[in-house]
């Protein structure tokens, strides 16, 4: 094909390139699991769970939930621990199983119509609460930290996260990076608004994935324009 000009030429067939990679372009390492994650994959799913998010993770969140529960001196407010916080998480990994963002958590924990599960995990009053209380940073020096970054009150937290995606997996030599909305409509100062994204408003985060597995090998938050 031809362009009208008659400078421009484009053909239906790729074009065959007969040198030679570079040896620093070619990926030598095996795709998958690192070997320390293969070892542990075969063990539990909680355990594999704890490969991606860590006790170190959980005991600091922890420790900065506790911190804003007694500060903002919350009435009956018992320390949480780590067992609880992890049973916390669960439940949230629950209500995306069973595709519950649009019902309320008192509808959730419904005695009538709700569902059985949430309200033998966990008492619903201590869910608002651990929900309203929880932390991943500590607030006496995330004023100092945000005037260098936006993203302080969960950097810390976002950076072990991603280490471990690239600690535990191998990606092939396709990779791709696209970006993905996580709906949000609190107060943010680096919130978006996409139209084109189901949720329009939100957090929006660079992402770089595996072509052929789909694995999240690394993320970045956009938070706006730096200098």
């Amino acid at each position: 094909m031809i362009s009208k000009n008659g400078e421009e030429i484009w053909s239906k067939l790729p074009s065959v390139n007969a040198a030679q990679p570079r040896a620093h372009n070619i990926i030598r390492q095996p795709t998958g699991p690192t070997k320390f994650a293969a070892q542990v994959c075969g063990q539990s799913v909680d355990t594999v769970f704890k490969l991606f998010i860590t006790p170190e993770m959980i005991r600091i969140i922890v420790n900065c939930t506790n911190a804003e529960a007694r500060r903002i001196r919350l009435e009956g407010w018992v320390d949480t621990t780590v067992n609880e916080l992890y049973e916390f998480i669960g439940v949230l990994l629950l209500a995306g199983v069973f595709y519950s963002k649009n019902q309320s958590i008192k509808e959730l924990w419904s005695k009538l119509d709700g569902i059985p599960i949430f309200s033998t995990s966990m008492q619903r009053d201590r869910f608002v609460n651990l929900r309203r209380c929880i932390r991943f940073d500590e607030k006496e020096t995330r004023k100092q930290r945000r005037f260098e970054d936006k993203f302080a009150p969960l950097r810390n937290i976002m950076e072990m996260f991603t280490t471990k995606c690239k600690s535990n997996y191998n990606p092939s030599a396709y990779l791709i990076v696209d970006e993905q909305l996580v709906t949000f409509r609190g107060r943010c100062p680096f919130k978006m608004f996409i139209p084109t994204k189901p949720g329009k408003y939100g957090m929006k985060i660079w992402i770089l994935c595996d072509a052929e597995t789909s694995y999240c090998s690394n993320l970045q938050p956009y938070i706006g324009r730096v200098n």
